[in-house]
């Protein structure tokens, strides 16, 4: 990346090429800001399959280990069944089961009760939680609940054979410096910013790309996907490609081979709706327009590292009858319990105050915070606006209920009484 920006300094690419502010720790500290264990990143490239180093700023390094040392109990492999309120003392009952070592629930349910519920767990999760509670008859909410969902205009390319090396693979977290002098780093290390380029591209229209880097758990998969890609939409007989294919999937060679992660805007006209095994999705948005033009950037991208653009890997036009016809893929949904100004409109208020069904009336002490309220595409990653909703509808909820002034510093001294749950079976 720091090649790129040298190559581009003082150009027109100057200003829409840069550095990604990544949340990874480099710090070689033997405690965090928040006072927990987290050593920096070894560049192994395997960000996207979970960092198993422990350097990735994920909310159990910040967040939820903050939260912990203020006294918050933390319980996981849990699963919400529903939200309910109670109708003897008007606490919100939280039913859940525990999951076993397999991930399978256990049949008994728990319970817990509280005065004020936050519920976030992302689009596909909150959804479904409210979407249950409102089937079983345990909470009244809006009909809009489901609705809005976006695949955030995501889309995956390949700059395949290219005439450079991309050293864009994962290697194994606890390799060898004296095997690899030089492993592939981060995910996600440089953007181009196609929505900074004057006069030519608007905030709905522009578009985002950036690299990407396979796991190293991926890498056998990733070598098929691309030789399958190169082979069966390649000319020639079709009954020989799958010979073809087995005979030089040893061969293939990732190492100048460059994965591309692309967002732009999308329509949000997806539903998510349950069924049997939890929560499905109906989608009827049409992203052709955007998906055209990032198709566009990846082979501008392709053409200028001296290889070829291979456009929508896991979903091309040649592997669509395997996937069902599915022709639509995203790392980044949003939508499902959208924000509105009322229940029409909406499932939650600015502030992610539930809708009781009526009017701008709203359950109190209910409430949804993650990227499920995020009525629309937003054409890049989407942590930093979910974050700022977030911390935004806590401030006004602290101020709805006279807490006072909140200290935003992280606390290290975990020397501090834990607050009581009530639990009941």
């Amino acid at each position: 990346m720091d090649s790129v920006l040298r190559r581009t300094k003082n150009t027109q690419l100057d200003k829409i090429c840069y550095k990604a502010p990544v949340f990874i720790n480099f710090d070689n500290k033997s405690l965090n800001h928040v006072g927990v264990q987290q050593p920096p990143c070894n560049g192994c490239g395997n960000c996207i399959g979970g960092c198993n180093v422990g350097a990735k700023n994920t909310v159990n390094m910040n967040y939820l280990a903050d939260a912990k040392t203020r006294g918050a109990h933390i319980f996981t492999k849990t699963k919400v069944e529903i939200i309910r309120k109670s109708p003897v003392d008007g606490k919100w009952q939280v039913v859940y089961r525990r999951l076993t070592s397999d991930d399978q629930s256990d049949p008994r349910h728990q319970m817990v009760l509280a005065d004020i519920v936050i519920v976030a767990a992302g689009t596909l999760g909150s959804t479904e939680i409210l979407l249950r509670s409102k089937e079983k008859g345990a909470l009244s909410i809006s009909r809009e609940i489901g609705r809005g969902f976006s695949a955030n205009g995501d889309q995956l390319g390949v700059s395949y054979d290219n005439s450079c090396k991309a050293n864009a693979v994962g290697v194994k977290s606890d390799y060898d410096s004296k095997d690899i002098s030089n492993p592939p780093g981060p995910t996600v290390t440089g953007v181009i910013d196609l929505r900074k380029v004057p006069g030519q591209m608007s905030y709905k229209t522009g578009v985002i790309m950036s690299d990407g880097t396979p796991a190293v758990g991926h890498v056998t998969p990733y070598k098929a996907l691309l030789q399958l890609i190169s082979v069966y939409g390649s000319d020639g007989d079709d009954s020989d490609k799958w010979e073809q294919l087995g005979m030089t999937l040893k061969k293939v060679s990732v190492e100048n081979t460059l994965p591309l992660l692309g967002s732009a805007h999308c329509d949000s006209n997806g539903e998510i709706y349950l069924d049997q095994n939890g929560v499905e999705i109906k989608w009827k948005g049409n992203d052709a327009k955007n998906a055209k033009r990032l198709n566009q950037v990846f082979k501008i991208a392709a053409k200028a590292l001296g290889g070829k653009a291979l456009e929508k890997p896991l979903l091309s036009d040649k592997l669509v009858p395997w996937f069902n016809g599915r022709n639509t893929i995203t790392l980044n949904p949003t939508g499902g319990c959208c924000m509105g100004n009322t229940c029409d409109e909406g499932v939650v208020n600015h502030k992610g105050q539930v809708f009781s069904g009526s009017g701008r009336d709203v359950h109190k002490g209910l409430y949804v915070m993650d990227s499920s309220v995020v009525p629309s595409s937003l054409g890049t990653q989407p942590s930093l606006t979910v974050c700022g909703i977030a911390e935004r509808a806590m401030r006004l909820l602290s101020q709805d209920c006279n807490w006072g002034k909140q200290n935003y510093e992280f606390v290290k001294d975990p020397s501090n009484i834990a607050i009581d749950i009530d639990m009941q079976d």
